[in-house]
């Protein structure tokens, strides 16, 4: 998965990873959601 890899890249705590992986998820799912609703 691309934002593992960037985290990793980045020096980000492998403990931590996984719980930014599903917060980098959540903001895109919403972020999506707005954009599909503003037309």
């Amino acid at each position: 998965m691309i934002v593992k890899r960037i985290l990793r890249q980045y020096g980000y705590p492998p403990d931590m990873q996984m719980l930014a992986t599903e917060t980098v998820l959540k903001q895109a799912e919403l972020i999506a959601e707005e954009l599909t609703h503003e037309n």
